[in-house]
């Protein structure tokens, strides 16, 4: 269907090129990336494909299957935020030009393989869009520079706070293979799957809502676990630094013990949360290294009820 709609959209194209990024999955670590945990994840064979051209003019011209309405920018001349659907693409280009001199636009039709929303579609976006630009501007970015780039164009420009669980699962994750990451220091090992496992597939439900994190209290939640993590460090006299910059990563779990009773219910709810998620992410992790899925299905479910 894309590939007939963008011939019907620009019916001169003659180099029409295709970008693709994987949705990701997270069986643990979930809701504790942007305090530093560790987490785990999975991309999936479903995700975002751009067609597209690139333009020499320097002109961006978006549209997508899955949204109406067009865009059009100059990759020089990134606007403010919108609040539609192209943010996230306009925000790709923005962090671009914090590095790269950006010649080349692109008319790009974009299009999602699943509904919108749970699986990461906003990073998906992002990172299709980056190859699609930087390839029309002959750009060659590693991968961890595609992770920044792309959690600068959420964090920064969209205004989201998320962490780096996203783009990491859909840059580093292997066929067969548990991505194993540290958000600390992005340090991350690709677990192969035992021979000893037993047969599995990935389901994947539709709940019949779709939601984005933008319009969502994700931004609460995250200053809740900063919050705690301030006060935390206050109940135990440790250094505070700034509160930007506070994470519970910095603050043992044998303090949070201690002062839990503290912090108020919600603080205590999701730091629980963040601290047992941290233990449940290295069990299954050496559950998998064994080959023993149901050890690791159970820790999958205790995550989803902490969740």
């Amino acid at each position: 269907k894309a590939e007939a709609r963008f011939a019907q959209m620009y019916p001169g194209a003659k180099n029409v090129a295709t970008s693709f990024c994987p949705y990701r999955i997270c069986p643990l670590g979930a809701h504790s990336d942007h305090q530093y945990g560790f987490v785990t994840g999975f991309a999936i064979d479903k995700g975002i494909s751009i067609l597209y051209e690139a333009t020499d003019n320097g002109v961006v011209e978006l549209s997508s299957m899955n949204f109406e309405g067009k865009v059009q920018f100059h990759v020089g001349a990134v606007p403010e935020k919108q609040g539609d659907w192209a943010d996230y693409l306009r925000g790709a280009v923005a962090a671009l030009n914090q590095k790269y001199e950006l010649k080349c636009g692109v008319y790009a039709l974009i299009e999602g393989s699943l509904p919108i929303g749970g699986l990461s579609s906003s990073g998906a976006v992002i990172i299709a869009f980056l190859a699609a630009i930087c390839r029309a501007n002959e750009i060659r970015l590693k991968k961890q520079e595609i992770i920044d780039t792309a959690l600068w164009a959420e964090n920064q420009y969209v205004g989201v706070n998320v962490g780096k669980l996203d783009q990491s699962c859909e840059v580093y994750s292997k066929k067969d293979h548990l991505l194993y990451l540290d958000t600390r220091d992005d340090s991350y090992e690709l677990i192969p799957q035992s021979p000893a496992m037993k047969p599995y597939e990935f389901a994947v439900f539709f709940s019949g809502v779709e939601r984005t994190l933008v319009g969502s209290a994700f931004n609460m939640r995250v200053d809740e676990l900063k919050a705690a993590s301030y006060a935390l460090k206050g109940f135990a006299g440790m250094e505070y630094g700034k509160f930007a910059d506070s994470r519970l990563r910095d603050v043992p779990r044998e303090v949070y013990e201690r002062y839990k009773d503290k912090l108020p219910e919600n603080w205590r709810r999701r730091a629980e949360h963040f601290y047992t998620e941290f233990e449940r992410v290295h069990r299954g992790a050496r559950a998998w290294r064994e080959g023993d899925l149901d050890t690791f299905g159970k820790c999958v479910f205790e995550s989803g009820y902490s969740s």
